[in-house]
């Protein structure tokens, strides 16, 4: 199995793949981001990265998309979505985690962030960085959408 971070013509090049991936993941938004505002964010590779699971058979099985965050106080590595694709499981993402966390690293980001559904608390749970580092909830991000500006 091997991870790459893809270049913006490498985007270019697997856009229908990757757009599929995405979109997949925005049906559990509440509508902030549309696939389309990605694929700007991934050309610029400062700004966005969209990383691809491979199995040895060439097959992409996981497609994940972070964004660099730089607070005023620190920067963080932001994981937008992952997307198991071609009847992939959770296990090649977490192939995939130390990779990003390295990218995190070399970037001295502070903190790598996600927001998501409930059910990731369980699968985050089961994921250690390369020092032994562990999910924790920090907070729960909640919404109200105000009736008059929709």
């Amino acid at each position: 199995m091997q991870v790459v971070r893809l270049t913006p013509r490498d985007v270019l090049e697997h856009w229908k793949i990757i757009k599929v991936a995405i979109e997949k993941s925005l049906h559990h938004s509440v509508g902030e981001t549309t696939s389309f505002d990605i694929f700007h964010w991934l050309m610029n590779p400062d700004y966005a990265q969209c990383w691809m699971v491979i199995e040895k058979d060439n097959n992409p099985v996981n497609i994940t998309i972070t964004k660099v965050n730089k607070y005023a106080q620190h920067t963080s590595l932001h994981i937008v979505s992952t997307t198991s694709i071609n009847g992939s499981r959770w296990k090649n993402y977490k192939a995939a985690h130390h990779v990003i966390e390295d990218f995190a690293r070399s970037i001295k980001a502070k903190r790598i962030e996600m927001y998501g559904r409930k059910g990731w608390q369980r699968n985050l749970k089961q994921l250690k960085g390369k020092l032994g580092e562990t999910y924790t909830k920090s907070y729960v991000v909640m919404s109200m959408f105000l009736k008059e500006n929709q």
